[in-house]
């Protein structure tokens, strides 16, 4: 359970993104922080802690990808099928 999140001021001040995509990068760097694989939850799962729809998380982690401020790896699953688990770390720029 997540009790609190962090968000740099650096995510703050970029106007271009909007505060539910501040909460998301939020949510994503605290639950990476607890987990070396990083943030591995589904949009189902964020969308519920973030308080809006899944395509408002989908958009959202597409403009942290975009903007470089989040990167995704997709890993393949040893369970004999071609299904990949998405693991999204947040990228440190040095802070």
């Amino acid at each position: 359970m997540i009790k609190k999140i962090s968000i740099p001021a650096e995510i703050l001040k970029d106007s271009s993104l909007t505060p539910k995509e501040q909460i998301l990068y939020g949510l994503i760097s605290e639950i990476g922080k607890s987990n070396s694989e990083g943030c591995v939850k589904t949009n189902r799962q964020l969308s519920k802690w973030a308080l809006c729809g899944l395509q408002s998380i989908s958009n959202g982690i597409h403009k942290l990808i975009e903007k470089k401020y989040i990167v995704a790896q997709f890993i393949s699953l040893s369970n004999g099928t071609k299904q990949t688990e998405r693991h999204l770390f947040v990228i440190n720029k040095g802070e």
